[in-house]
């Protein structure tokens, strides 16, 4: 995945994460965070699933699914007006395990077709 930077920075500082808290987190190391937000460094869809279930955005994953690109999720999803909105969706959490249980069932379901 490339030119996923910029939205993993912004949701690493949302979530008031430094670059070590979220390297521990996912299991890699700091240097690898920076070159991740800086898009020096390929992202695999796990660790953008990671990535977004840790500092609990997964609508912007819901927004990638939906076909929005980069620029757009940088330019609404961000917004004081966009995060009012998603503070008003009562949503349960979602954990990691949750999230790779259904993409797999969907990948399942995908090869089938």
């Amino acid at each position: 995945m490339e030119n996923y930077g910029e939205i993993l920075r912004r949701t690493r500082k949302q979530a008031n994460l430094t670059q070590q808290e979220i390297a521990e987190k996912i299991s890699c190391h700091r240097s690898d965070i920076s070159k991740l937000e800086h898009d020096n460094m390929g992202l695999s869809a796990e660790t953008m699933l990671e990535w977004l279930a840790i500092v609990n955005r997964v609508d912007i994953l819901i927004l990638l699914l939906n076909g929005f690109d980069t620029k757009k999720i940088l330019k609404i999803a961000f917004t004081e007006k966009y995060l009012e909105k998603l503070s008003q969706i009562e949503l349960p959490p979602v954990s990691l395990e949750q999230l790779r249980e259904n993409f797999k069932n969907a990948d399942k379901i995908l090869k089938d077709l």
